[in-house]
């Protein structure tokens, strides 16, 4: 997700909107609604990098989180769930993810997510390894609720579901922005998450199983998302927010991604912001979950944008998530990346996005927005056993 324009007041607004004391409120609170966590996400791209990610994820989490958006084995999943019959760079990729947590964090939950989505949101994702190449023929072709990718991703899903073990299980990854950017595949989109995720829930009842939400496009906060609202207003104004209302017809949860910091077109960060969210979830009777989240703690210029951040604003809105999460029984928080990787992976629009995003910096010391993580995370853990 990448923002077009920024807003040059979102920084001050943010510290003058969201000023309570987050810290002494976490500290006068001894019990914990919510799991706390990150994605392994390496701060550098050697081998060793991964050592560190998961070293601090023991020690400062308790559920971690694999996003899995290399594409999806459609050929060899359209007749099998079982991972041998996989490609061999995905089962080693499987086996890599398995050694690191039972080494690192054997008793964390585990948080799995699937993408049937090309990157660009344009239709199925590529096969396993080439996600933004469009699968061969005939699956170039093939609309999202075709019976052959209905079965394949059942299958891939299944294989999921058995070799990781997940506590939650993501179907989609941002699903709703493929409904921003092309509305005419969008009910097919959501045939095949009714598809596969009612099987599912037949198969592993106790799996908490959803499709994940970019708040921000809901919200018509981006370019994409409100040229849709406007183009629907005479006929469908609430279509953003009643497609997702649909979308938790086969959800068990209000998964949100959100990174308030690249919305488009909202200049203050208020104690509101995230209202449609509680409204939905109050209205659909779902959990919410902080699928995955972060806040930059520099400004950063990405393409013609300019993103503000700062340490201070990060601490503010770690700490104004958290607390929201304490107050509403959220399932769980994911702040992406742990570890700043700066430019590590480059400095593409995609790569710049996230850079300095994480709770430590690159040296490895601690940003301020970790102490308020930690007041929560040091927290007795009470969630209910279906959590």
């Amino acid at each position: 997700m990448v923002a077009r324009r920024r807003s040059v007041f979102l920084a001050a607004a943010l510290i003058i909107g969201l000023g309570p004391p987050f810290l002494a409120r976490a500290q006068a609170q001894t019990q914990r609604p919510f799991r706390l966590g990150f994605t392994p996400q390496a701060p550098v791209a050697e081998d060793w990098g991964a050592f560190i990610s998961y070293g601090l994820l023991a020690a400062h989490s308790d559920i971690i989180s694999h996003t899995l958006q290399d594409g999806v084995p459609w050929i060899e999943a359209r007749t099998s769930s079982d991972v041998s019959a996989y490609p061999p760079s995905l089962q080693q990729r499987w086996h890599e993810i398995e050694q690191f947590d039972q080494a690192f964090v054997p008793a964390h939950a585990r948080y799995v997510s699937l993408q049937p989505i090309d990157p660009a949101y344009a239709g199925l994702a590529g096969l396993w390894g080439t996600a933004t190449i469009p699968p061969p023929s005939p699956w170039n072709t093939y609309a999202f609720n075709n019976d052959a990718v209905k079965a394949a991703y059942l299958n891939y899903a299944i294989a999921a579901i058995k070799y990781f073990k997940p506590h939650y299980l993501g179907l989609s990854v941002e699903c709703n922005v493929l409904l921003a950017r092309h509305p005419e595949r969008w009910a097919a989109f959501k045939e095949l998450n009714a598809y596969v995720y009612s099987v599912l829930k037949w198969l592993y009842p106790d799996v908490v199983i959803f499709s994940t939400v970019q708040y921000e496009h809901m919200q018509a906060f981006q370019d994409e998302s409100l040229r849709l609202q406007q183009a629907a207003s005479s006929w469908y104004p609430d279509v953003l927010t009643a497609e997702v209302r649909d979308l938790l017809r086969f959800s068990d949860v209000l998964a949100l991604s959100t990174y308030p910091y690249m919305a488009t077109y909202h200049t203050i960060l208020t104690a509101q912001y995230y209202d449609a969210a509680l409204a939905l979830a109050s209205e659909t009777g779902k959990p919410i979950a902080i699928e995955q989240s972060g806040y930059t703690s520099q400004t950063i210029t990405v393409g013609d944008a300019t993103l503000l951040g700062s340490e201070g604003v990060q601490s503010v809105y770690v700490g104004y998530l958290l607390q929201m999460a304490a107050d509403h029984q959220f399932l769980f928080v994911i702040n992406f990346l742990p570890v700043d990787y700066g430019t590590n992976y480059g400095v593409g629009t995609v790569e710049t996005n996230w850079s300095y995003t994480g709770l430590w910096r690159q040296d490895g010391t601690r940003k301020p927005a970790l102490d308020i993580w930690d007041s929560f995370q040091s927290q007795l853990l009470a969630v209910a056993s279906s959590r």
